[in-house]
């Protein structure tokens, strides 16, 4: 039997609290996180990981997007 990973979720948020809820919430939901605070940093870390999902905040509306 052949062992599945757990999808890999990048989450861009300015707020590291809100940031932090929600990596908690997407780990118990079985989802593998990295989270980066702030554009830049997402972007950095989007090409370093090549993750399977995206979440991320524009103006106050969370969305979610394959690379």
């Amino acid at each position: 039997m052949r062992e599945t990973r757990p999808l890999r979720v990048l989450l861009v948020d300015d707020s590291v609290d809100f940031a932090q809820h929600v990596r908690d919430y997407l780990e118990f939901s079985g989802f593998e996180v990295a989270v980066a605070v702030g554009g830049l940093e997402g972007l950095a870390l989007a090409r370093r990981l090549a993750p399977g999902d995206v979440a991320r905040n524009v103006m106050g509306v969370s969305v979610m997007r394959r690379p």
